[in-house]
């Protein structure tokens, strides 16, 4: 899919931030203490694989915020869905594409017109 900004035609992004829409905690609680070190483990080498580049924790609710580098949409998805959490169903995300502040570049190649 390709898209246009500023009259240039410019590939999918290859970057995504995934937000979480869903964190609920199984009745007991201590269901999810065994996942714990697997979704660790698991989000760790995401991060050592360059797939997960930053990961926030929300400030506004329970929850979190992935940036992620993948090859498509479909991709960006199977990774925060490869999360053990996400698996049980105990998280779900939001994921969209994201890419360089465009604007910038438009400001800039109009000064330079000018």
């Amino acid at each position: 899919m390709k898209y246009f900004a500023y009259s240039t035609l410019k590939p999918v992004a290859r970057f995504f931030m995934a937000l979480s829409t869903k964190f609920s905690k199984p009745k007991p609680p201590t269901y999810i203490d065994p996942l714990l070190v697997t979704e660790i483990e698991t989000g760790w080498g995401l991060v050592k694989d360059d797939r997960i580049r930053e990961l926030y924790w929300r400030k506004d609710e329970m929850g979190s915020v992935v940036i992620l580098e993948a090859n498509s949409q479909a991709e960006a998805e199977g990774i925060v869905n490869s999360l053990p959490f996400a698996k049980k169903g105990y998280i779900s995300f939001k994921v969209i594409p994201v890419g360089y502040f465009e604007p910038y570049e438009a400001v800039y190649l109009r000064l330079q017109n000018s």
